[in-house]
């Protein structure tokens, strides 16, 4: 009876150790040609020894150790490509600041700078009265000019280019060629006195219809408009 305890308690401290072992092929132990007894001094001389145990416990904890080194690694690298990134990226951002204040305030080598436009002063008219935007009747009183010079001067230049030019009056001229006219006339000075044809006659009566147009008092005074239309209805 002792005998059989002893026995069964082997059988099943066996089985235990054998369980606990991973990867074991327990098909030798169901053999009708071996006992109990071989089984457990099989399991014991091959995967139950000592060394045995030791050698696989060792190779695991190196596997383990292997993979902590591995993951330790990894952990470390991605930490430090992260800081490398955000250093990167705060040099990127510090030199485009750079780059922009220093376009804003300063002009790139290659562009020339930007000449700076002169205006030109109005030429002083040597009349005491207004030429133009003035009252007529002052202007002929100051200047002794019966009829003044400019609308002489343009009437007659019409008078020889522009009778049959097309559009007179309605077409606009060049208002650089206007503004040198008119200039010239300020100046006390006839730009039309040449004969030849060298102003657009466009100009000319441009420079004419703005005199008429700026006096203070118009050709026509104004409580006469009434008078002036009835005579062109009837």
């Amino acid at each position: 009876m002792v005998l059989v305890k002893k026995t069964t308690e082997a059988t099943l401290q066996t089985i235990q150790d054998m369980v606990t072992i991973e990867d074991y092929d327990v098909s030798e132990c169901f053999q009708h040609s071996r006992s109990t007894e071989s089984v457990k001094s099989t399991v014991s001389e091959t995967y139950l020894s000592k060394p045995s145990i030791a050698k696989r416990r060792a190779n695991q904890q190196e596997t383990e150790h292997f993979y902590f080194m591995k993951l330790r690694e990894f952990l470390e690298g991605s930490n430090l490509i992260t800081k490398l990134q955000a250093k990167q990226d705060l040099l990127q951002r510090t030199l485009g600041e750079g780059h922009r204040a220093e376009y804003m305030t300063t002009r790139p080598p290659n562009v020339p700078p930007k000449p700076q436009k002169h205006r030109k002063s109005r030429p002083r008219s040597q009349y005491n009265a207004k030429l133009f935007n003035g009252d007529l009747e002052t202007f002929v009183k100051d200047s002794g000019q019966v009829i003044p010079l400019i609308v002489e001067s343009c009437i007659r230049f019409i008078n020889l280019y522009g009778l049959q030019h097309q559009g007179i009056f309605r077409v606009s001229g060049s208002q650089v060629e206007v503004n040198d006219i008119k200039n010239s006339f300020e100046r006390g000075e006839n730009p039309l006195a040449d004969d030849q044809s060298n102003h657009d006659i466009n100009s000319v009566a441009g420079v004419l219809k703005l005199y008429f147009r700026g006096l203070e008092n118009p050709l026509f005074p104004k409580e006469r408009f009434n008078d002036l239309i009835s005579c062109i209805s009837k």
